[in-house]
This record gives structure tokens, C-alpha cells and sequence, in this order.
């Protein structure tokens, strides 16, 4: 609570300099670069609140023989912010058994099968568009997607990455799956350290020359 106090205050207190003072993007870098601090707790609810049941009811699914298909949507799911979105490959999830015709409509359409949630599914670029949609950030997107021109384009695109998945592997190589290891550093902590207490200098040998001269003035 004391942390999301300290970063709310900081924050009104830039926009309110943005607000009297003529300082450029400053209070734009400095409120963006506080939202590093908000406590897990505040990231926690936001996701609550942003898991819809449209949104819980979406389901990914894609050839498992396709590596460029794995990681593309490893992708669109990180950045469209849709975290807890199933990616179910049909030949080896065991729910394909539950509705078996998925495997036949994926290789029918030559596509990845975007199930909502109501069951109906999207296939090829329409897939796109429609997970697009979902998301919290980028949805002000399909508009644009659904423009004719932009919708003939996507539509060309995907024909032709399905038609040159090997190729397309090129691509997506450099991504490799690996597991997220944090750990602590000493010796940027230290650098923190040391920057910091730069900064709290170089602020002080910038005042004080200005208090030397006040203090003169009142003087005379």
C-alpha cells in the first residue's frame, strides 16, 4: 500500500509539473519509468480485472510440426498481453478427443484454429483479426485490419507463410525456448548505489551555488 501510495504521489507530482511548467516529454519519461515500482499486487488485480470471459474462453490451436507456428503465437500472445491464453497443439493435447473433427478442420483449412468463447472458430487471417480483437492494448487495431486494402494484404501474407513454413523457420530461429531465470547482481546493485548517491551530489553542488548567492542578496 505504501509503495503504490509513494508511486501514485510521484506521479500526480510530475503531471502536475507538466502541467505549470514548459518541460518538454520530461514528465512523460519520468511517469512511465515509476511504473517499474507498482508492487506485484496492482499488476495482480489489473489482470483479474482484464480476464473477461471472452477473453478466458479463447483457445489457440496449431500444428505441432510447425516450429514457426509455435513461436509466432508464443509472440502474439506475450505482446497482445493475453497471458493466460491455452496454445493447444490437437496431435498431442488429450481434448482433442473431445471434439476430434479440430485436427480435420486445421488441416482442411490449412490453417491454425482460433476457438471463442462459444465454441466457434476462426481460421487463417480472420484468426488474427478476431485474437487482435482480445486484447487489451492493440485492439484499437482492427479497424485497420478490416480495412480492404490492409484485409487483401494479411490475406496474401498468411497464404503465403502457410505455403512457406520451412522458409518462414528461418525466420523464428533465433528464438529459442529457455527457461526465465532472475537473479540478483551485487555488482549492479552497487552501480545503483553509487549512481545514486552521484545524483543526490550533483544535485547538491547545484543548489548550493544558488543559496551561496540568495544568502548575499539578503545581505545587502
Amino acid at each position: 500500500m505504501f509503495r503504490l501510495d509513494a508511486v501514485l504521489t510521484f506521479i500526480g507530482l510530475h503531471a502536475g509539473f507538466g502541467l505549470t511548467f514548459n518541460i518538454g516529454i520530461f514528465q512523460f519519461l519520468s511517469i512511465f519509468s515509476w511504473l517499474a515500482f507498482l508492487p506485484t499486487s496492482f499488476w495482480n488485480n489489473l489482470e483479474q480485472h482484464l480476464q473477461t470471459p471472452v477473453r478466458q474462453g479463447l483457445k489457440i490451436r496449431f500444428d505441432a510440426d510447425c516450429g514457426f507456428c509455435t513461436k509466432v503465437v508464443h509472440i502474439l500472445r506475450t505482446l497482445l498481453i493475453l497471458p493466460v491464453t491455452p496454445l493447444l497443439m490437437p496431435q498431442e493435447y488429450p481434448d482433442i478427443h473431445a471434439d476430434p473433427d479440430i485436427h480435420a478442420d486445421m488441416e482442411a483449412e490449412n490453417s491454425w484454429v482460433i476457438e471463442d468463447y462459444q465454441g466457434k472458430r476462426h481460421f487463417k487471417s480472420k484468426g488474427i483479426v478476431y485474437v487482435v480483437s482480445l486484447s487489451p492494448v492493440f485492439r484499437f487495431l482492427v479497424p485497420l485490419l478490416n480495412w480492404n486494402p490492409v484485409m487483401a494484404g494479411r490475406k496474401k501474407f498468411y497464404e503465403a507463410i502457410t505455403s512457406n513454413r520451412q522458409f518462414a523457420d528461418n525466420f523464428t530461429k533465433p528464438f529459442q525456448f529457455r527457461p526465465l531465470e532472475i537473479r540478483k547482481s551485487r555488482l549492479l546493485n552497487l552501480l545503483a548505489v553509487v549512481l545514486l548517491i552521484y545524483a543526490f551530489i550533483w544535485n547538491i553542488q547545484s543548489y548550493a551555488p544558488d543559496l551561496f548567492k540568495w544568502k548575499i542578496s539578503q545581505k545587502h
